[in-house]
């Protein structure tokens, strides 16, 4: 949106529309459901709210997902959990040529607001738009593009919106999150790598809601303190689909299934061929750490709500990192090395005891490839250590 289309909107919003005895009696709003997209901030869809008024001829989209990239530390920021959202606005044409861009749907419901409730909903938002208040922490579960969408509509109806489901739903945060990711196996595998065993908690009918279009079944399905629906007639498809979702890239299984064989011939040739073994050994053993590293910094140092309590850093863990410094060490401690090769095996068993048993954490079938993977190079490893312990000795 160029300058002038800002000042005037603005123009409009601020004084306009700022008294209510000026405001527009041909006025409605629209809860925005956007289909979800191919990129990874995309998978699980968008929410915004639409403001039409035919007769100052404003037509506007309040928006609580945009972000910028060339935030100063924005990578630190988004890995640790301290992403600043904030809230914008563009007009509804320019909204939904986005969408017709990326070929993705865009639905609209009508909200079903007396006149009183437009004018408080209106007025939130458009303070919400001031500088100083559009800026907001984001959190995936409970403050994003569509639970402020659901706290702005309920505080203008004084949080008397009646829900047709409440308490807990059937789902977990994990199974919700499951459902946006049948076609993108490579980013279903890294966000189950990175959420913890809090992902398998059951999300109440309210928590379901930050999700798009879970947020929209709620809003259909709600009725206000008037007893009337929250939302008035059908769903309208202002931008229809125009493409058929296909799985991307590669199926991750192959390649880890792969991985696996490869670890098997490391093992078989690993008399005859020492020096190259030992290379691919170090190889393996920092990819671990440095993904183990990562795993940590999400568990134990970043606010992310679902990242704790992860499983999986038994099985990729900084721990290997002694490994790969050792080995640079000759054989003066491959003894020691033993100790740390049998402790890595143990956090294996324990991981393998507490998710395929206990089901403690819900687990990707590639991380047990993975888990195989490494015990099959763990052992190796302490095979070619015993015989040098031997040779020392």
């Amino acid at each position: 949106m160029n300058r002038y289309a800002k000042i005037f909107i603005f123009t409009l919003l601020f004084f306009c529309f700022g008294q209510k005895s000026q405001a527009s009696t041909d006025r409605t709003f629209y809860l925005i459901t956007c289909e979800p997209g191919d990129e990874i901030y995309t998978l699980f869809g968008h929410s915004a709210l639409r403001y039409e008024d035919k007769q100052n001829n404003l037509d506007i989209v309040f928006n609580y997902g945009l972000f910028n990239f060339n935030t100063p530390n924005f990578l630190w920021k988004f890995v640790s959990g301290e992403t600043d959202y904030l809230l914008g606005y563009s007009r509804f044409e320019r909204f939904v040529d986005a969408y017709r861009r990326d070929k993705r749907a865009v639905y609209q419901d009508t909200l079903h607001l007396t006149s009183q409730e437009k004018d408080i909903l209106f007025e939130n938002l458009r303070v919400n738009l001031k500088k100083e208040n559009r800026v907001y922490r984001y959190n995936y579960l409970r403050n994003n593009c569509s639970t402020k969408l659901e706290e702005q509509t309920s505080t203008a109806l004084s949080n008397s919106i009646e829900w047709k489901h409440n308490g807990e739903s059937p789902f977990t945060f994990r199974e919700l999150l499951d459902q946006y990711m049948t076609y993108y196996s490579w980013d279903a595998l890294g966000i189950y790598l990175a959420l913890g065993a809090k992902c398998d908690q059951t999300a109440t009918w309210k928590e379901t809601q930050f999700l798009p279009e879970y947020l929209q079944s709620a809003f259909t399905h709600a009725h206000g303190p008037n007893g009337q629906k929250l939302t008035q007639g059908e769903t309208y498809t202002a931008l229809k689909k125009d493409i058929n979702q296909t799985s991307n890239k590669t199926n991750p299984t192959y390649i880890f299934v792969i991985l696996l064989v490869v670890a098997m011939i490391l093992y078989a040739v690993r008399d005859r061929f020492y020096p190259m073994v030992s290379i691919f050994l170090k190889a393996f053993w920092l990819v671990n750490a440095i993904a183990g590293m990562i795993l940590c910094f999400l568990c134990f140092v970043s606010v992310h709500p679902l990242t704790g309590y992860n499983l999986n850093i038994l099985v990729l863990t900084p721990v290997t990192l002694v490994l790969v410094f050792l080995k640079s060490r000759g054989s003066k401690y491959v003894c020691f090395k033993d100790g740390i090769l049998k402790l890595y095996i143990l956090g294996l068993i324990i991981f393998g005891a507490t998710t395929l048993i206990f089901g403690v954490q819900k687990v990707h079938i590639i991380v047990y490839i993975l888990a195989s993977t490494y015990a099959v190079l763990a052992y190796t490893e302490y095979r070619l250590n015993t015989a040098s312990c031997r040779i020392t000795k």
